[in-house]
């Protein structure tokens, strides 16, 4: 027969499109022949020459606003969405996507964003740091974060997010230096917890902190809370004593621990205040056989700052208190704590809610 015949497979050439068969070397008339596929084995066909059509490739790099960037990085066959390029200004870019090609014009659309480079923990949470992150980072490098911790470089991806553009640097504390100091604690005797609060400004590199507490002489009970100065203390016994610590953490590198504070946990009640002369008042509450004192606090503060300045200790026996010297007419916000001593160490009780008087 007179039927031509095309090759079984298209052919390929690097960095082309395959843009079909033709008759002619200026590719004018397309060949429109049967495929070798489509042929009997017993067929007879005429020998021919065909022209392969080839269209060349164009990589057209742009940003997300769509201008055109001239890259030091070369671009081929082998670029994937991932991957790290720079510009011949030293600029560096992640391959967000790549479009095409086009088979009439061969054109190539590789889009790219800028890279950030971001530190992360081993649980993959945001180191923020003060060290410049960037091409020069190596694995073993130092880096210090914004509270002035020191971390080391452990890791650093192959390939960067070709989303958001990241990519991340695996670090793992170096240290956790300075202790927190535990400035105060909020019972709540209805849940069984404690609040501490505590000052953080020397701890450095820490990411997290350690509660630790104790019934006296018992064992330790442990909770870990994020990056914050406040932490919970929980099914707590009422009338027992509680020894009470933190410190920052870092993964598995710890820091050192703050002050121990000694807690009572009671919780004063039948609180009575009153005032029935000129310039002052006087405060009674029900009688705690355990304790071994009392503590009186006020202040003209509804928010009860500086009580902690007009703090008067009160014997055991005593359920009573008198104030005298204060201002006519002022209002004064006035509470009450027990206090329990074992051998060298005193507890603290609970401190009640503010009662309010205002003074005759």
């Amino acid at each position: 027969t007179d039927a031509k015949l095309a090759p079984k497979d298209d052919p390929k050439k690097d960095d082309n499109l395959f843009g079909g068969w033709f008759t002619d070397a200026n590719f004018e008339t397309a060949y429109e022949g049967q495929a070798y596929s489509e042929i009997a084995a017993d067929d007879q066909v005429a020998s021919s020459t065909l022209y392969a059509k080839w269209i060349p490739i164009v990589r057209v790099v742009k940003d997300a606003a769509g201008n055109v960037i001239d890259l030091a990085t070369p671009v081929d066959a082998n670029t994937k969405v991932g991957d790290i390029v720079e510009d011949k200004a030293g600029k560096q870019y992640v391959v967000s996507e790549l479009t095409g090609p086009d088979p009439v014009t061969g054109e190539l659309k590789i889009k790219v964003i800028a890279l950030k480079y971001v530190a992360v923990d081993s649980d993959g949470k945001v180191v923020k740091t003060n060290t410049a992150l960037g091409k020069t980072t190596k694995v073993g490098n130092a880096v210090v974060d914004t509270n002035g911790g020191t971390w080391k470089v452990t890791a650093i991806a192959d390939k960067a997010d070709p989303k958001t553009g990241e990519l991340k640097l695996t670090v793992k504390a170096d240290a956790v230096t300075g202790a927190p100091h535990i400035e105060n604690t909020i019972a709540n005797s209805a849940n069984r917890t404690n609040d501490v609060i505590w000052n953080k400004a020397k701890v450095k590199g820490a990411t997290q902190y350690q509660i630790q507490w104790r019934a006296r002489n018992g064992n330790w009970t442990s909770t870990t809370v994020g990056n914050t100065v406040r932490g919970k203390t929980t099914n707590l016994t009422i009338g027992a004593l509680y020894d009470i610590r933190v410190r920052g953490k870092n993964g598995n590198v710890y820091g050192p621990w703050s002050n121990t504070i000694h807690r009572y946990f009671f919780t004063t009640q039948t609180i009575r205040l009153k005032s029935t002369s000129k310039g002052t008042f006087t405060m009674s509450w029900a009688h705690n056989a355990n304790a071994t004192g009392y503590q009186v606090l006020f202040t003209d503060k509804p928010n009860g700052a500086g009580a902690a300045n007009n703090t008067n200790n009160i014997a055991a026996g005593q359920t009573s208190f008198t104030k005298k010297g204060l201002v006519s007419g002022k209002n004064y916000y006035v509470q009450v704590r027990a206090m329990k001593k074992v051998g060298n160490t005193t507890y603290v009780g609970n401190i009640s809610c503010p009662v309010a008087v205002t003074v005759k």
